[in-house]
């Protein structure tokens, strides 16, 4: 004998059906775990040592610290504020004075991250912009800022968790400014700086 059951009643029992909760789903150790997402670090904080050798035999070399923050703007392409803060000497009148130069530049790199057993390796190569400003010890004599352009070569290697060490060289072009001669219309020389720079840093 056949029994016919009831749409009505059909439709209660898938309700119940689905109402029933899932114990074995909640006790499931991978719903309960937290959402996270891993970003690889953005920004390279470096401080470092730079020694400046001057084109012109007049100039003695320079020392001094330098600052480099960079961050990374897409793919392997990322943009930098270099500062360095050098002491040595500049042109003044007929021979030199002592100085101190300032040289602040932005540039744009390409910087792949290379590994190389199981550390981070990344050269750079690029170009930029920026400016260096002369003061001179003498009061007597004016401080002077003419624009410079420059190429840089580097790498940094990652040592230990998010610090790196590194050595950079930069090719920097100027027309250095006498600072013995007033007024707005100075006299100026072409010259170039090979910097050197080892210094040491950290990516977050």
């Amino acid at each position: 004998m056949r029994v016919r059951r009831c749409p009505t009643v059909l439709l209660l029992a898938l309700v119940a059906s689905l109402a029933v909760p899932h114990t074995a789903g909640a006790q499931t150790p991978a719903n309960n775990a937290p959402l996270s997402v891993s970003l690889p670090p953005s920004f390279h904080v470096t401080v470092g040592f730079a020694h400046a050798g001057w084109s012109d035999a007049a100039l003695s070399g320079a020392n001094g610290i330098s600052v480099t923050v960079s961050r990374r703007f897409a793919g392997p392409v990322q943009v930098a504020f270099d500062f360095a803060s050098l002491s040595g000497n500049t042109l003044a009148g007929s021979g030199v004075e002592a100085a101190r130069h300032y040289l602040v530049n932005a540039v744009v790199a390409v910087a792949p991250r290379l590994t190389a057993r199981g550390h981070l390796v990344q050269p750079e190569l690029g170009a930029g912009i920026g400016a260096l400003a002369s003061a001179p010890a003498a009061d007597s004599l004016t401080t002077r800022s003419q624009n410079t352009w420059e190429l840089v070569a580097g790498v940094d290697v990652g040592v230990a968790g998010p610090f790196t060490l590194g050595l950079a060289y930069r090719h920097v072009s100027v027309r250095l400014q006498d600072v013995a001669t007033p007024g707005p219309t100075i006299p100026s020389k072409s010259v170039s700086a090979n910097v050197l720079e080892a210094r040491v840093g950290v990516r977050f």
